[in-house]
C-alpha cells in the first residue's frame, strides 16, 4: 500500500491503480471513455437529502443557479460515462480502496485538513482569511451544486451490476458535491499558495478517481462539479479575497510611533507590527461597522484596577506543575473539569500550552468532531454551512478585536513589569482585548447555536482558553474578559445572519 507523503505541507496519496494517473486526469478533462456495457439510468425520482438547499442564501453568488451547469450526458455519451464507472469499480486494488477510504466525511472535510496543513507549513498574518474563504467557497459551491442537482435529477450510477465501495449518497448525482468542493478548494488554496497549484490539482484528480472507483459518481458528475467549484472560487477571489483590504499599504511613517494608547505599548515593529495594525481595517463579512464592537476602555494606566491586574499576573503560580509532560497532553473534553480559577483547578499550565496554538486549528477539530457526531457528513449542505458560519465568525471577531487593539494600544504585562515570568515569549501585539479570547469565543458561540446540546461545552472551552492567557502571563484579566464579550457579540451577529439564510 502506498504510504502518505508530505510535500509543501500537502498530505497526499496519489496512486490509483483502478484509473491510474492518466485516468484520474481524464475524469477531470473528459477524455478516454470506453465502450458502454450498461444502461443509462436516466433521471432520478428521489430528491434526496435537503432538496431545498439550492435556495439557501449564498455568500458571494447571487443565487445557487448564478453559474450555469449544462445538462448531464445523454444517450451513447451517458452509456460511455457509466461504462467508465463499471470498469473503474471492477478492479479495486488495495491502493484504490485506500484512496477511497481516505475520501471520507463531508465533501469539505479533507480539503479543510489540506488547508490546515498548508497553514501550518506557511504561517502568515492572514491565517483566518485562508480557512474562512476556503469554507465560504465550498459552501457556495455546495449550494450551487444542490440547486443544479434538483434541476437535472440525474440518478447515481449504482445498480444491480455495480457494488459500491461506500454508501451511496442520498442525493442526485449531477453535478458532484465532492467535485464542487474540490474545485472551490483548489481555486481558493491556489490563490493563497500558487506554488502548490500542481499538487492541489493532482489531489483533486485523485479525489475524482476515488469517487468513480467507489461507484457513487460518474466521471462527468465530478467534472461538472469541479468546473462549478472553480468558477465559484474565482468569484470568491474577486469579491472577497482581493477586495477585503488585506493588501492595503501602510500609509504612516514606520519611524514614528503608532499614535494612540496610554504610552504603555512600545513602538510598533517596522515589519509585522504595522501589518497587524491594519487588520482592523479589513472588510468584515457580517458585522458591518467594526468600531461598534469595541469594548469599553481597559483599566487606566496607574489606576488601582491596573495595579491589581498586574499583581494577579505576576503572582500566578504558573510554574507549579507535578509533571512537565502534562503540558503537552491536555484533555480535549472539559466535561467534569472545574470552572477556571475556581480553586480546584490545578492544571493551568497544561491548558495554557494546549491553547497556545492558532485557535483556528483547535476550532477546526471541534467542527470536524461535531459534524461526525451529529452525522452531518451525510448532509453536505449542513456540513458546509457549519464550516462557513463558524469561520466567518472567527474572521469577523479577528477584525473587530484587532481594530480595538490598535485603538486602545495597551501594553502587555511585561511592558508594565519586565520581571514577570511568563510561560513563553509575549507576542509582539497590543494587549487589549485578547485575540485568542475573542477569536475562539465567536465561533464557540456560533457552534453553540448549531449544536445546542453542546453549547455549554463550547462556551466552557472558550472561557478556559481566555483564562489560559492570564495563566500563561501574557495577558491581563480585563484583556480576556473583554475578548470573550466581544466574541459573543460577534457570534450573535453571525447567528442572526444564519437564522435568515433560508436553511
Amino acid at each position: 500500500m502506498e504510504t502518505t507523503t508530505t510535500t509543501g505541507g500537502v498530505s497526499r496519496r496519489w496512486a490509483l491503480q483502478a484509473a491510474g494517473a492518466a485516468g484520474a486526469a481524464a475524469i477531470l478533462t473528459g477524455a478516454g471513455a470506453g465502450a458502454a456495457q450498461a444502461d443509462d439510468r436516466g433521471r432520478s425520482d428521489d430528491r434526496g437529502v435537503e432538496p431545498g438547499a439550492g435556495r439557501w442564501k449564498t455568500w458571494v453568488l447571487s443565487s445557487g443557479k448564478e453559474i450555469p451547469v449544462p445538462p448531464p450526458p445523454r444517450g451513447q455519451v451517458a452509456l460511455r460515462d457509466l461504462d467508465a464507472v463499471l470498469r473503474a469499480s471492477a478492479d479495486r486494488s488495495a491502493e484504490t480502496l485506500d484512496a477511497i477510504s481516505w475520501d471520507t466525511g463531508s465533501p469539505g472535510f479533507r480539503w479543510n485538513q489540506i488547508g490546515a496543513q498548508l497553514l501550518v507549513a506557511n504561517p502568515a498574518p492572514d491565517t483566518f482569511r485562508v480557512i474562512t474563504y476556503l469554507n465560504l467557497a465550498i459552501y457556495d459551491a455546495t449550494i450551487a451544486a444542490w440547486a443544479w442537482k434538483q434541476h437535472h435529477r440525474r440518478a447515481r450510477p449504482s445498480g444491480r451490476r455495480l457494488k459500491t465501495a461506500i454508501a451511496t449518497p442520498d442525493s442526485p448525482s449531477y453535478p458532484s458535491e465532492h467535485g464542487a468542493a474540490a474545485g472551490a478548494a483548489v481555486g481558493v488554496l491556489r490563490h493563497f499558495y500558487p506554488d502548490q497549484a500542481t499538487e492541489l490539482a493532482e489531489r483533486a484528480a485523485a479525489h475524482s478517481a476515488a469517487r468513480v472507483a467507489a461507484g457513487v459518481e460518474h466521471p462527468s458528475d465530478f467534472r461538472a462539479g469541479y468546473a462549478l467549484g472553480k468558477a465559484v472560487a474565482a468569484k470568491v477571489a474577486r469579491a472577497r479575497i482581493d477586495a477585503d483590504g488585506f493588501d492595503t499599504p501602510f500609509e504612516g511613517n514606520p519611524n514614528v510611533p503608532y499614535p494612540g494608547g496610554d504610552g504603555s505599548y512600545p513602538v510598533l515593529p517596522k515589519d509585522e507590527g504595522y501589518i497587524q495594525a491594519l487588520v482592523g481595517e479589513w472588510k468584515p463579512l457580517v458585522i458591518g461597522d467594526v468600531t461598534a464592537f469595541r469594548p469599553p476602555p481597559p483599566p487606566a494606566k496607574g489606576s488601582a484596577a491596573r495595579a491589581a491586574e498586574l499583581a494577579e499576573v505576576k503572582n500566578y503560580p504558573r510554574r507549579q506543575q507535578p509533571d512537565f509532560a502534562e503540558l503537552f497532553f491536555w484533555a480535549q473534553d472539559p466535561a467534569g473539569r472545574p470552572e477556571p480559577d475556581s480553586g480546584a483547578y490545578v492544571q493551568a499550565a497544561s491548558a495554557a500550552f494546549y491553547y497556545a496554538v492558532d485557535v483556528s486549528l483547535i476550532v477546526l477539530e471541534d467542527v470536524n468532531q461535531k459534524i461526525h457526531e451529529y452525522k452531518l457528513d451525510t448532509n453536505p449542505p449542513r456540513a458546509a454551512r457549519t464550516y462557513a458560519l463558524t469561520f466567518a465568525a472567527m474572521l469577523d471577531a479577528y477584525i473587530a478585536c484587532w481594530n480595538a487593539k490598535y485603538h486602545y494600544l495597551v501594553g502587555r504585562p511585561i511592558h508594565f513589569d519586565p520581571t514577570i515570568d511568563t510561560l513563553w515569549t509575549t507576542y509582539p501585539l497590543a494587549s487589549y482585548p485578547s485575540g485568542h479570547s475573542s477569536n475562539m469565543t465567536a465561533p464557540a458561540t456560533v457552534l453553540g447555536y448549531l449544536f445546542p446540546r453542546d453549547a455549554d461545552y463550547f462556551l466552557s472551552r472558550a472561557k478556559e482558553n481566555a483564562a489560559s492567557r492570564v495563566w500563561s502571563g501574557i495577558h491581563f484579566r480585563s484583556d480576556s474578559t473583554a475578548g470573550v464579550a466581544l466574541g459573543q457579540r460577534v457570534g450573535r451577529a453571525v447567528i442572526a445572519y444564519g437564522r435568515a439564510d433560508g436553511s
